[in-house]
C-alpha cells in the first residue's frame, strides 16, 4: 500500500524510516574519516566536525562539515555523501540527482577557489560533480553564502506582488468585495508569503530588506483603500488599519522567541541553540500593534451605495 501525494501521514513515515539512518551515516563516515590519513590529525586536534544530526524533513536533506580549509570540507561532505548513498539504495531508495547543491561558507572573498565535490550517482559506475553555488534554496529559504537572505526577500516580495494582483480580480474600487474583506485576504494570505522565514532574516538592522517588504506592502494599502499612489503611506496604514512592515517582523520576532522559550531544554531545536542562549526568561510578546479595524458599517459607504443603486436598477429593469 502506498501513500498518496501530500498526505500528512507521508512526513510522520518518513521520519520513522530515515531516523536510523542519520545514527548509522554518521557513524559509517566518523569512521572513514578517522581512518584517513589526511584527515585523521585533525580529527585527533579537533579541528575538524561533522554534524552528528543531518538536517533531514521529510524528503530534503543537508550534511553540514567544518574545517580549517575548504579542500576539507568538501573530502569530508564526499565520504558523508557516499554512505548516505549506500544506505539508501541497500533499501531500495535512490538520490535524487538534479537537486544536489553544495555551498562554502567562508571569510575568504576568492570565489574561484572554491573546490566541487563528486557524488556517486544511481548508476553506481560514474561520479557527478557538483559546483558550489552562490544561491541556494532550502526548506523554502533562498541563502547565499554570506547568509544575507537579500534574493530571499526579493523572491518573497515578488510572490506577494503576483498575490496582490490576483486579488484584483475580487474587486477594485467600484465593485467587488469591501475593503474590510481585502484587509482580512491580505493578512492571511499575502502577508505570510511576504514574511516567510522573518525570524531568520530580520534583524532590525538591513534597510535592503525593509524597503523591498515595504514596496510589496505599500502597493496592497493603495489596493485595498483606493486611494491614489501619491498619498501619505501613513495615512494609508492607519486608513487600513495595518501597521508598518518592520513593526509586524519585530512582533513575528518575539512571538518566536517566546515559543522557543518555552520549550524543554531536551527539545532537538533547543539543543542547537548555545548554552548562554537558553536562559530560563520567559518573554511575553505584546499583540500586534496596529489601528483597530474599522466598524463593518463604516468600511466604505460609497461601495455599498453602489451596490445598492446597482440592484435597484435591476428590479426596475425587470420590472
Amino acid at each position: 500500500m502506498g501513500v498518496p501525494q501530500g498526505s500528512c501521514v507521508s512526513p510522520i513515515l518518513a521520519a520513522y524510516f530515515t531516523s536510523p539512518m542519520i545514527g548509522e551515516v554518521h557513524c559509517e563516515a566518523s569512521t572513514c574519516i578517522e581512518g584517513s590519513a589526511e584527515l585523521s590529525p585533525l580529527v585527533r586536534g579537533n579541528k575538524v566536525t561533522l554534524s552528528p544530526t543531518t538536517l533531514y524533513v521529510d524528503d530534503d536533506g543537508a550534511i553540514l562539515a567544518s574545517g580549517p580549509t575548504l579542500e576539507v570540507t568538501a573530502q569530508m561532505i564526499m565520504i558523508a555523501f557516499k554512505e548516505t548513498h549506500k544506505w539508501l539504495t541497500h533499501r531500495g531508495l535512490k538520490t535524487d540527482q538534479v537537486k544536489n547543491k553544495l555551498m562554502h561558507y567562508t571569510k575568504t572573498k576568492n570565489r574561484q577557489a572554491s573546490p566541487p565535490i563528486h557524488i556517486p550517482m544511481n548508476n553506481h559506475t560514474v561520479l557527478k560533480e557538483v559546483t558550489p553555488t552562490n544561491c541556494m534554496r532550502y526548506l523554502g529559504l533562498w541563502f547565499n553564502p554570506q547568509l544575507r537572505f537579500h534574493e530571499h526577500v526579493k523572491i518573497v516580495a515578488s510572490k506577494a506582488s503576483r498575490a496582490t494582483k490576483a486579488l484584483q480580480m475580487l474587486g477594485n474600487s467600484t465593485s467587488g468585495i469591501n475593503q474590510l474583506c481585502l484587509r482580512q485576504i491580505y493578512l492571511g494570505t499575502v502577508l505570510p508569503i511576504a514574511t516567510y522565514g522573518s525570524v531568520a532574516f530580520w534583524d532590525r538592522k538591513s534597510s535592503v530588506i525593509k524597503n523591498t517588504l515595504e514596496c510589496a506592502q505599500n502597493k496592497v494599502l493603495c489596493f485595498i483603500t483606493g486611494a491614489f499612489k501619491t498619498t501619505p503611506i501613513t495615512v494609508l496604514e492607519i486608513e487600513a488599519s495595518i501597521p508598518p512592515i518592520d513593526i509586524t517582523l519585530d512582533y513575528y520576532t518575539e512571538h518566536y522567541t517566546t515559543c522557543m522559550q518555552r520549550l524543554d531544554h531536551s527539545n532537538p531545536i533547543m539543543c542547537c541553540i548555545p548554552e548562554h542562549h537558553r536562559e530560563n526568561i520567559l518573554i511575553q510578546s505584546a499583540p500586534l500593534p496596529g489601528f483597530p479595524p474599522p466598524p463593518r458599517n463604516l468600511v466604505a459607504p460609497y461601495l455599498i451605495r453602489q451596490h445598492k443603486y446597482k440592484s435597484k436598477a435591476k428590479k426596475t429593469t425587470t420590472t
